[in-house]
């Protein structure tokens, strides 16, 4: 960036003005506990510029400022005409802080934190997780289901390792139970797995399914809320909806047809189990939510995306909220790979011939919608229609309506001319509506 756009954009979210290098540290951990952003050395408030050679002397004390931070600041200097550039990018290794406390970049102040806001941090960026807390109400044997511990040792084929260690080494080697003053205790993710009443210490661990006629929640069909130990809940919560999710068709590579459920169970049993794992269990006020419409499904989970994460990055870098439940899931058997269920969910949508999952982060709240299929015609008894018109047919779950000629033209790599001719024949055979002609021409699948 050029010195006139800094100095008239200047000070915001992502960058500061100093005169020197008083408290400058404040602003290296302000920038490295949020988003990232750039210190300019050399210049007022007001944008006056002080003049302020970068040499030797002054990049030692900028580098010795920054790794006196605990952790240290990874930070890059450099020289933009009479002033200098700290640039700080987002912490990998947050909280960070500095001689005089944790501070954090808020629009275009570095506000230091309060103790209250200090723990809402901490807990926001993962450092302090829920699923090791431990429960000191939950006492071995007394408040263990066996039940549950010997469905864990079954599914995880554990069954030798429990006959040469026992029960109460055990447990203990899986993480979920610790020994204090002589008492054996389990933490929250041995509450949630083998505990007799899990809801008895953490009541909001629950799910709620429900069914609803239509495309919005004015008429419910059918309602239901899950308790126990996860398993159980993850069992029952997908035995309902592989009996509530209606069986249709749909086509194959080769265009056979095939009878199906709307959603690839697999898919819908990632994002239940995507739910379960990340779900903030500090949070009180509200339980994973499954939603059957009659077009899409979708499971909402307590807890946005943690602050490393990004929807653009989604599938692509895995940072797990509760890492004991997912390692417990892992061993008896219900996920594959751990930081594999986003990528899978999209490769079977794919494969289901409809349109990807869609998240969304926000409001406190992760969200998976899983779209449906809209009516079929069944493309195998289409003789009259062109193969490549066929396949279009059988790609419609995947098209967003209106589309123009061009969304036709780009998924065959044809002429726009060539589009249009087909297109006209799929309108005269009576599978397609046409709105406005030319370059405006607009289709729909006709139902």
């Amino acid at each position: 960036m050029k010195l006139e756009e800094i100095l008239s954009e200047g000070e915001g979210y992502r960058q500061e003005f100093k005169e020197g290098l008083a408290r400058i540290d404040r602003a290296m951990v302000g920038f490295a506990n949020a988003g990232g952003g750039t210190i300019y050395v050399g210049v007022r408030d007001d944008g006056t510029i002080l003049k302020t050679p970068l040499n030797n002397r002054l990049r030692a004390q900028i580098a010795n400022i920054a790794a006196e931070c605990d952790p240290a600041v990874p930070i890059t200097i450099a020289a933009i005409g009479p002033i200098v550039a700290v640039s700080v990018p987002e912490g990998e290794d947050k909280p960070y802080s500095c001689k005089d406390g944790f501070f954090l970049r808020n629009g275009a102040t570095t506000q230091k934190l309060t103790r209250q806001e200090m723990l809402e941090f901490v807990v926001r960026v993962n450092r302090v997780q829920f699923d090791r807390l431990i429960a000191a109400s939950v006492i071995y044997p007394r408040d263990v289901a066996k039940a549950a511990v010997r469905r864990f040792v079954a599914e995880a084929s554990l069954e030798t390792v429990l006959a040469d260690v026992g029960q109460e080494q055990f447990l203990q080697s899986l993480g979920v139970a610790q020994r204090q003053r002589g008492r054996l205790l389990l933490n929250h993710a041995g509450v949630l797995f083998f505990a007799k009443h899990p809801q008895l210490v953490i009541p909001h661990a629950t799910a709620g399914f429900t069914r609803y006629q239509g495309v919005d929640k004015t008429t419910v069909v059918e309602r239901k809320l899950y308790r126990g130990t996860l398993i159980e809940q993850i069992m029952e919560l997908l035995r309902d909806l592989q009996r509530a999710i209606p069986t249709g068709y749909g086509f194959d590579r080769e265009l056979r047809r095939q009878d199906l459920p709307h959603y690839p169970l697999v898919a819908v049993r990632e994002a239940v189990l995507n739910a379960v794992m990340h779900r903030d269990y500090f949070e009180n006020g509200a339980e994973i939510s499954v939603d059957l419409y009659a077009d899409r499904l979708e499971i909402t989970n307590p807890g946005e995306l943690l602050p490393v994460l990004s929807l653009e990055t989604l599938g692509q870098r895995s940072l797990r909220r509760n890492p004991l439940i997912g390692d417990l899931l892992y061993r008896c058997g219900w996920v594959e790979k751990l930081g594999s269920g986003i990528q899978r969910m999209r490769r079977l949508m794919d494969e289901w011939r409809l349109k990807p999952p869609f998240f969304t982060s926000g409001g406190g709240f992760f969200s998976v919608t899983l779209f449906g299929p809209k009516t079929m015609i069944d493309v195998t008894a289409l003789p009259q229609l062109a193969e490549r018109e066929r396949q279009f047919l059988a790609e419609q779950n995947r098209i967003d309506e209106p589309f123009a000629s061009r969304v036709y033209q780009s998924r065959f790599a044809v002429t726009l001319r060539t589009a249009q001719k087909d297109l006209t024949h799929l309108v005269q055979t009576g599978h397609l509506t046409r709105e406005g002609n030319g370059k405006n021409a607009r289709y729909r699948f006709r139902s």
